[in-house]
């Protein structure tokens, strides 16, 4: 092993047992199900493995959601995640918990490297990762909202974008971690992840006007390499998008006095109601970030010692909180925010808690680094006392943030079994029981989504067959085959017909031997009198071009790569290559 190797060796293991222990409930019955929010990302978790898994083919159409829905286009979809795909052999109960136990290790990792960076190292770098990696907002949003695990690459971003200040080549790195971001279903995530970006290059002002325009060319080749890299998934959703905006509701409004309580309170159930009453979302765990008084004070004393180094994490970590506060008025900064196009369908201000976690760990990090080379009288007893403290918060912080918020979150019992694939039956279904019908074949017309295409009045549940001839007598038609993307079917008509099918119809389907003809958007062809063989097929709009953006920057990535590793087996291993 290189040096940086065995240096990495034993935070990494610390690492592991830390993700292990935070996650650790959720294994405790490792097929059963969360509730509310868990079970509808088990649906669409599920559906996109069926389709892989049972049928070999690319989630791009959802047969399973509201009578015929988007795949990968739906901005929550897990279809292309590198995680998913990595987790696929698995159970979807078991791959999700995995997955969320493999993005705390990473949020944990991701910290420390960015501590790292700034010469942070030992038992601060240690905590800084634990404020971030188990810090209270990751742990209420683990507990049944799994996109939100993608927040855990936003230490990796800040990293690999403060570096492409000095080599563009982390610029890819950077786009790299926001694409798995915006693939892993994170639309919050991807959302903060760009406002993380933007803040970084505005901040780095208060280094110099030399490290702006360096940031600000930094900024610019991220995001190029970011909107590239996830092209296979921008180009369909951005394309829905353009004409189906998300309902949301009105805006949330924090009253500044209720930012200590938020801090400081230990809730660790939904059941414990927040005591503060007059909030949209207090029966959830949306306003709960809990770092405890230890927390506080730690968190205090080292970004006080930060200095000047620390003045970029903590304007992060201001402009985190100033979102956190909401709506009040139209200069409030959220206001402004809202007003952006990626903003404006997002709610629930206090979600910015994860930038003020991740400003404040970096401060942290800045201040023990600052502390450790510090030789004035005062400040081994202070090390002394604040390494106690760090101890107590990284156990506190585990302990509250993971295992006891997870504690009884697995109360559904284990979803279906799988059957062999076969052709999807539409069942009226429950909207909140979603993830039973997959395995089974079925489909459920009653459903939720908050992006969904039009869905056909015409549907029906429980019908002998999921095909039927307009006008009644005028033919046969007969299913050849199916499979979640493609339908092919035998007519033999005595007249001019529509085949329908049972199925919503969308831009992106298409048709041979026959001609689309969607009605009240329900899926069908017609077709002229005789004997036909007609093959629909689903693929977005924009998905051609958009797969080869995305393989053009992934084999670019590898040139990149190879030729730095390279350079590095040159230069006969004398350090360790460049994270």
């Amino acid at each position: 092993m290189t040096r940086a190797g065995r240096q990495r060796a034993l935070p990494l293991a610390a690492f592991a047992l830390l993700a292990a222990a935070f996650t650790s409930p959720l294994f405790s019955r490792p097929m059963h199900l969360g509730h509310g929010d868990w079970l509808w990302f088990h649906f669409t978790w599920d559906s996109a493995r069926r389709t892989i898994v049972g049928f070999h083919e690319l989630p791009w159409w959802n047969p399973y959601a509201c009578g015929g829905s988007l795949g990968v286009a739906n901005p929550q979809s897990f279809g292309f995640s590198p995680l998913f795909w990595l987790l696929l052999p698995l159970p979807t109960a078991l791959a999700m918990k995995c997955y969320l136990a493999l993005c705390t290790f990473l949020a944990l990792w991701g910290m420390w490297e960015l501590a790292a960076w700034h010469r942070a190292r030992g038992p601060f770098a240690l905590v800084a990762a634990v404020l971030f990696g188990c810090s209270g907002t990751l742990g209420w949003h683990l507990n049944g909202q799994t996109s939100m695990a993608a927040f855990a690459g936003l230490p990796w971003l800040a990293l690999f974008v403060l570096r492409a200040r000095r080599d563009l080549r982390f610029a890819l790195a950077a786009g790299g971690v926001l694409a798995t971001m915006t693939l892993s279903g994170g639309v919050y995530p991807t959302a903060f992840g760009a406002l993380l970006i933007g803040a970084l290059s505005a901040f780095s002002i208060l280094e110099s006007p030399r490290a702006w325009a360096r940031m600000a060319i930094a900024a610019t080749a991220s995001l190029t390499a970011f909107a590239a890299f996830a092209a296979v998934k921008l180009a369909p959703m951005l394309e829905f998008l353009r004409d189906h905006g998300r309902p949301v509701g009105r805006d949330d409004a924090i009253s500044p006095s209720l930012l200590l309580p938020m801090l400081l309170e230990r809730r660790t159930t939904e059941t414990q109601l927040w005591p503060h009453v007059g909030y949209i979302y207090a029966w959830w765990g949306e306003y709960g970030n809990y770092v405890g008084w230890a927390g506080l004070a730690l968190i205090t004393t080292l970004a006080a010692l930060s200095g000047k180094r620390g003045r970029v994490a903590l304007a992060l970590a201001a402009l985190g909180l100033a979102l956190v506060l909401g709506d009040h008025g139209p200069l409030s900064p959220y206001a402004w925010l809202r007003k952006l196009p990626m903003f404006s369908s997002l709610r629930v201000p206090t979600r910015h808690w994860i930038l003020v976690d991740l400003g404040l760990a970096l401060a942290v990090a800045m201040g023990g680094a600052r502390l450790s080379l510090t030789r004035r009288r005062w400040a081994p007893p202070l090390y002394a006392a604040l390494l106690f403290t760090s101890t107590w918060v990284v156990v506190d912080l585990v302990q509250t943030n993971g295992i006891a918020i997870f504690a009884g979150a697995m109360q559904t019992p284990p979803a279906p079994r799988d059957e062999p694939p076969a052709p999807i039956r539409q069942e009226r279904g429950e909207a909140h029981a979603m993830y039973r019908y997959p395995p089974r074949n079925l489909g459920t017309l009653a459903c939720f989504d908050e992006v969904t295409v039009e869905r056909s009045p015409r549907l029906r549940a429980r019908l002998p067959s999921e095909l039927s001839v307009e006008p009644r007598g005028a033919g046969v038609a007969r299913l050849v085959a199916w499979s979640p993307t493609s339908i092919s079917l035998d007519l033999d008509l005595a007249s001019a017909a529509r085949v329908a099918v049972n199925q919503n119809g969308y831009r992106g389907w298409r048709v041979e031997g026959a001609t689309l003809e969607v009605v009240e958007h329900q899926l069908g062809v017609r077709a002229p009198p005789g004997r036909h063989r007609v093959r629909l097929w689903y693929r977005p709009r924009g998905y051609e071009w958009g797969v080869g953006v995305t393989l053009g920057a992934v084999a670019l990535s590898l040139v990149v790569a190879a030729r730095a590793l390279r350079a590095w087996a040159r230069a006969g291993r004398r350090s360790a290559p460049a994270w």
